[in-house]
């Protein structure tokens, strides 16, 4: 599937750092199984993910953006929406980031390595994923296509047959 192959593509992006690379293939991951905006993916610091097993998000507004609405401030349950070895992917991840920044409460989760406080260009990341889609035979899609996809995955998990929730979501039956 297009989600896979990106994946997958993005691994053998050269130029990038990477601890960059990683990122980019974590906020994928969370843009296309949470729904997340890219402005929300962008201005999230270490400090709005819960440390604990269940690495909850919460979506708040900072010194780097606004939410887009009241509504949007929410929490999002990561242990629920990513599949397992995406969640442990997410969590390695922001270990790492802790780790290597353990006094900075603004440390940005998506950011270049050498300035943690400095969020990834919006165009950069936008113009990324369309490289991807298209990639995948979809130009005609952006970044914004993935807050689609997590929500048409999520009526297929709450509406659908087992069969087509594996196939078209990838979740098994039990997740």
């Amino acid at each position: 599937d297009c989600y896979k192959a990106m994946l997958k593509r993005l691994d053998k992006l050269t130029g990038l750092e990477q601890k960059t690379q990683k990122g980019l293939k974590i906020m994928l991951m969370l843009a296309y199984r949470t729904g997340m905006r890219r402005g929300e993916l962008l201005k999230l610091r270490l400090s709005d993910i819960e440390d604990s097993e269940e690495a909850w998000i919460y979506v708040v507004n900072n010194r780097y953006g606004n939410n887009k609405t009241d509504s949007a401030r929410r929490k999002i349950p990561t242990y629920a929406l990513l599949l397992s070895e995406e969640l442990q992917q997410f969590k390695d991840y922001i270990g790492r980031r802790r780790s290597q920044n353990p006094h900075t409460t603004n440390t940005l989760v998506f950011s270049d390595p050498h300035a943690v406080t400095i969020p990834h260009s919006g165009t950069m990341v936008s113009n990324l994923i369309k490289y991807l889609l298209a990639q995948c035979g979809v130009g005609e899609l952006t970044f914004h296509h993935l807050r689609h996809s997590a929500l048409t995955n999520l009526m297929f998990v709450m509406h659908g047959n087992n069969v087509l929730v594996a196939s078209f979501t990838g979740y098994a039956p039990e997740h």
